[in-house]
């Protein structure tokens, strides 16, 4: 907690003195401002009826019928914290923005076309560039709304809707990993805490939600295939984890480090030729977007220099190397932190590393992959600010550490999960 004021004040400071840190309520991504909607009755509610489920139901219940209520619930909880904003600047205006995906779709007349010429529109000062988020990914994080644009569902309401829903899904990824590397038990105790993450206000509603979603299926599928090792189910599991996890490429440059998940999964729960069948997975993706006229390597190369001669470059890598991880730590809540703290303790701080024993190996090459993932983003120097948003990827994977919290205080630590959601939604009016 101390961390994060200090981030918030050293981001006070600099901006009273006119260093360009871009991010009114440092160091999260927009500004201070006291607001409510409708949404500030229906999220409450949501987050009560999670808390009394965690207590008894979803340890009952049966295992698809925790999977369903979790993504279910994660709707409600990421859809009324969004409506704390209104509907339209919630909702349904978030990708109609000028700056956002959507207002470029009338530049798409096929995507064939689409792929090949996509890098030209990079540089700010080629003919016709890109609007900021579709110069800094790949073309796929432009092709889901085309495609829905084309099936008739057009507009910023269907847009926000496929971005909750895909998002949302990763709840259910997060659980079948867990429960394919671990056990079942440790899987129904991290599902709340998985719903009520204070990062679902920034699922509703960004693009981010779609990389998240296809990421962790690709890591859910990895998982299985770890489990099953030997059949032949294992092998096409293992297969559709590289062609998801390689998609993601493709949808965010970022999200290359989500191969760090993906590589501690295989090193420590894998086998070689789970590996080969990753791989075989992942070129499927990669030659079909490099036949079809996509340079990978071009274009990370020319989003860098777009980045820094937009806010990137303006913004202080001195103050971003560890606000960034300030901000991180907002979005997976205190819960998440403390359960890391535990982590560390019980691996590394005692003779006896209980967290690296059995079942409960998975939760620490999890966060410790995620972790691993967002330090190098940091110091890379490619991700100053807007964290809570681009590393949604890895809060996922960062929350596994709930696991850790003692029994006696997870339901405590499960409302003060919720009650800093909606802290942060009704004082900072986020740009997501």
């Amino acid at each position: 907690m101390a961390f994060v004021v200090i981030a918030g004040v050293v981001g006070r400071l600099l901006t009273n003195r006119g260093v360009l840190i871009h991010a009114g309520a440092a160091p999260l991504q927009g500004r201070w401002e006291i607001h409510a909607g409708v949404g500030s009755l229906l999220a409450p509610a949501v987050g009560l009826g999670v808390v009394v489920a965690a207590r008894s139901w979803v340890h009952q219940a049966r295992w698809p019928t925790v999977l369903g209520a979790s993504v279910a619930e994660t709707i409600a909880w990421i859809g009324s914290l969004a409506l704390v904003d209104g509907w339209g600047r919630g909702f349904a205006d978030r990708l109609t923005r000028p700056d956002e995906y959507l207002s470029e779709l009338p530049r798409i007349s096929g995507l064939s076309g689409f792929l090949r010429t996509f890098n030209d529109s990079v540089p700010i000062d080629s003919v016709d560039p890109w609007t900021t988020h579709v110069s800094s990914h790949p073309p796929a994080a432009l092709a889901p709304f085309w495609l829905l644009d084309r099936i008739g569902l057009s507009g910023g309401s269907w847009a926000a809707a496929l971005c909750i829903l895909v998002g949302a899904s990763a709840v259910a990824a997060a659980l079948i990993t867990v429960r394919s590397l671990g056990d079942e038990s440790m899987a129904r105790n991290l599902a709340p805490f998985l719903v009520l993450s204070p990062a679902a206000i920034w699922v509703g509603v960004s693009a981010d939600a779609l990389f998240l979603g296809v990421s962790a299926w690709g890591v859910a599928l990895l998982a299985v295939a770890c489990h099953r090792r030997t059949s032949v189910w294992s092998d096409v599991a293992a297969a559709g984890g590289g062609f998801l996890l390689a998609t993601g490429l493709y949808l965010s440059y970022g999200l290359a480090l989500s191969l760090v998940v993906a590589a501690g999964i295989l090193v420590f729960f894998g086998t070689v030729r789970l590996g080969l069948w990753v791989t075989a997975g992942a070129l499927l993706v990669i030659t079909g977007f490099t036949v079809a006229g996509f340079n990978w390597l071009d274009g990370s190369h020319l989003v860098v220099d777009r980045y820094y001669a937009g806010w990137g470059g303006q913004r202080p890598y001195t103050y971003w190397v560890w606000a960034d991880l300030a901000a991180f730590a907002v979005a997976i809540g205190p819960a998440a932190v403390v359960g890391m703290e535990r982590l560390i303790r019980g691996t590394v701080g005692s003779q006896e590393p209980r967290w690296w024993q059995g079942a409960n190996r998975v939760v620490v090459v999890l966060v410790a992959s995620a972790l691993v993932a967002v330090i190098v983003a940091t110091l890379g120097g490619l991700s100053k600010g807007e964290v809570e948003r681009i590393w949604l990827p890895f809060s996922l994977w960062a929350t596994v550490a709930c696991t850790a919290l003692p029994a006696p205080r997870v339901q405590a630590w499960l409302i003060t999960q919720a009650l800093l959601g909606l802290l942060i939604q009704h004082v900072v009016l986020t740009t997501w």
